[in-house]
């Protein structure tokens, strides 16, 4: 019986020492957060290459604004007057519509794929200079990890928000 209840005691004590061990390092962990849309918003390089970016998709929007309208004038004469039309006028009009309509999707697929081009040709080197900056601050600061707050994540404490000083030191290291 005493060695049981010795055993019990052991098996106790070292719980509790494993727990407050754990405790202790998780007390000693430190994690920032980050919000990268929110750094490269703010900083000098991302909002030059933001700028960049927003200029090319105005481009194309001004670009397809004028065959998206003809497109939409002619279904609309579709609509009103296909009544009146011969079945061969009516299907010589749908093709033209329906040939237009798949010139415009295709167009907007080839726009889409040189955004994205653009998008990661602009933001690759920035990206890569914020990780060498998230790694350097990292140490310096002692920071066992740095996260990016998504919305996944239900609570963040604002004292671990270093997006702003992540900010500073990008915008000294990217100009």
């Amino acid at each position: 019986m005493r060695i049981h209840n010795f055993f019990a005691a052991a098996i106790v004590v070292v719980t509790l020492a494993c727990f407050s061990g754990s405790a202790f390092a998780a007390a000693a962990t430190k994690i920032g957060v980050i919000d990268v849309q929110k750094i490269l918003l703010n900083s000098k390089a991302g909002s030059k290459a933001t700028k960049s970016l927003d200029a090319k998709m105005a481009s194309y929007k001004d670009k397809f604004k004028g065959e998206s309208e003809k497109l939409r004038a002619l279904q609309t004469e579709i609509k009103k007057k296909s009544s009146a039309w011969s079945e061969e006028t009516k299907k010589a009009k749908l093709h033209d519509f329906e040939k237009a309509a798949r010139a415009l999707q295709q167009k907007t697929k080839d726009a889409e794929f040189e955004m994205k081009q653009a998008r990661d040709k602009e933001l690759a080197p920035l990206f890569k200079t914020l990780q060498g900056v998230l790694d350097s601050y990292g140490q310096k600061k002692g920071f066992a990890v740095i996260i990016e707050k998504m919305p996944g994540i239900p609570f963040v404490n604002p004292a671990n928000d270093i997006t702003d000083e992540i900010t500073k030191a990008f915008n000294k290291v990217s100009n």
